[in-house]
């Protein structure tokens, strides 16, 4: 038994900075990708709206179904450098390529050939991301234990997610537009994918060499077999802590890539305003950094549901002033205080669901006696990116039905409906997401007295449950895992 095992685990903060820094790599690249490449595939590479669709789509169902299989053979590796840190070493470098191989041109006229090399390049870069990312995030609630300390954790991820999403919202975007003026849009968009693939290679590598993985435990009822992956995702699926986690997580990241997504749409089409794109993201993302330190102390002073449900009601608030009080004659700081709301909202969405994920791990793990860090990992992602995957589709397919024109000429403007389309698009699709994330946010059921009971349970040596303590755990534990999902 290793002395970690004895009580709460707890992570020099320069490690804590290093870990929350692998960060980087999934919030610039997904921030990347979802303001710029649908606007690239159309503008830059030629294709229709829909069949850029196809090749987004193409490359996020293959993300969402390889997830739960990596995260599961990341459970079973085994390497002297151990299960988690092996990858990081062997995919950096080739992650950063084939990012970077996403932004190629080349000239054809066959649009079927256009993508198809799109949708393959898209399809490499998500599997190497994921070789990175799942292990990753598996690793985390094995760093540190404990409420407080898993939650300080987050925080340092957290930031490092925001300040990430900040360079990738603001740095891109003033590239782009230079090379643009210059008629060279696509040396533009392969500078910035080289420069953020190259950069996160690096951290990845400083990650592998300073963090060392603590020794493995015994689980608590003793070392037992690894049961198949597709009966953990069944196990996983009687958790009802964690079919409720999932609820807010998918419903607030929803509510997060479908707003990322239609920005730039919004920004150039809808407000005619290409110079305010940094000024978007910045203001936008930049709050929700700032807001970080506001949320982790709401959770600590009340419940995680409750700092959730503070939050979306700001972000819906802001997104209402974005659809009733704007249009492209409006004056620009109504659009920056709107947008200082949804920034000031959105970081709950950052801030509660992996913060809560370690607790419904400690459940699971108390309930089966095993440990399946990367199966949860694993499905939480899957089911991200399944629905992310039709939310971006749907705003394909909505901007194909309603008209839209690739690459319109300076001074030209998009028809009424597809204007109307994008503004809905942007504000009101969102604001319903959050609303539903809200609901499954009231129904979370662990908050510190639960989680406090279960980490008295897992570590070796602790008293045993009073009475009273006994009858709060099983009335819990009846409440937030049940046998049929």
């Amino acid at each position: 038994m290793s002395s970690s095992a004895r009580g709460p685990r707890e992570l020099q903060r320069r490690k804590k900075l290093i870990y929350g820094a692998g960060e980087l790599f999934n919030s610039t690249t997904t921030v990347i990708i979802l303001m710029l490449y649908l606007k690239f595939l159309t503008d830059v590479a030629g294709l229709t709206p829909i069949l850029a669709g196809v090749c987004v789509v193409a490359g996020k169902l293959w993300d969402a179904f390889s997830d739960p299989l990596i995260g599961s053979i990341s459970d079973r590796t085994r390497s002297r450098h151990g299960r988690r840190r092996i990858y990081f070493a062997v995919f950096a470098i080739p992650s950063a390529l084939s990012f970077t191989a996403m932004w190629l041109t080349f000239d054809t006229t066959s649009q079927a050939l256009t993508v198809i090399y799109y949708a393959l390049a898209y399809v490499v870069f998500k599997t190497l991301a994921t070789l990175l990312n799942v292990p990753y995030q598996a690793l985390g609630p094995e760093l540190v234990r404990g409420y407080d300390e898993r939650t300080a954790l987050v925080s340092f991820r957290m930031a490092f997610s925001l300040g990430g999403s900040i360079l990738a919202g603001v740095v891109p975007n003033l590239i782009i537009e230079k090379f643009a003026r210059a008629g060279a849009a696509q040396t533009g968009h392969l500078i910035v994918a080289a420069l953020f693939g190259g950069v996160c290679a690096l951290i990845w590598l400083l990650l592998f060499a300073a963090i060392r993985e603590p020794a493995r435990e015994e689980e608590p009822s003793g070392q037992q077999p690894r049961v198949p992956f597709w009966r953990s995702l069944k196990t996983a699926s009687k958790n009802r802590a964690f079919r409720v986690l999932v609820g807010i997580y998918l419903c607030a990241f929803l509510a997060v890539d479908t707003l990322t997504a239609a920005a730039k749409f919004y920004v150039e089409e809808f407000l005619a305003d290409p110079a305010m794109m940094p000024v978007v993201m910045g203001t936008m993302l930049g709050c929700a950094l700032l807001s970080l330190p506001v949320y982790f102390r709401l959770v600590s002073a009340t419940s995680r549901k409750t700092a959730f449900a503070i939050g979306a009601s700001i972000w819906i608030a802001g997104l209402m002033i974005l659809l009733f009080f704007v249009d492209r004659t409006s004056a620009r700081f109504i659009i920056v205080a709107a947008l200082v709301l949804v920034g000031v909202g959105l970081a709950s969405a950052f801030v509660v669901p992996w913060s809560a994920l370690p607790e419904v791990l400690d459940l699971d793990r108390l309930v089966t006696g095993r440990k399946n860090e990367g199966v949860y990992t694993g499905v939480m992602t899957f089911l991200r990116k399944l629905t992310t995957t039709l939310a971006l589709f749907g705003i394909s397919l909505s901007l194909d039905l309603t008209g839209y024109v690739p690459a319109l000429d300076e001074g030209s403007r998009q028809n009424d409906t597809v204007l109307l389309a994008i503004r809905l698009i942007t504000t009101s699709a969102p604001a319903v997401f959050l609303v539903i994330a809200v609901i499954f946010a009231l129904r979370y059921p662990i908050d510190k007295r639960t989680h406090a009971l279960m980490l008295k349970k897992l570590t070796p040596g602790s008293p045993r449950l009073s009475p009273e303590e006994q009858r709060d755990w099983d009335k819990f534990k009846k409440s937030a895992y049940a046998d049929n999902p």
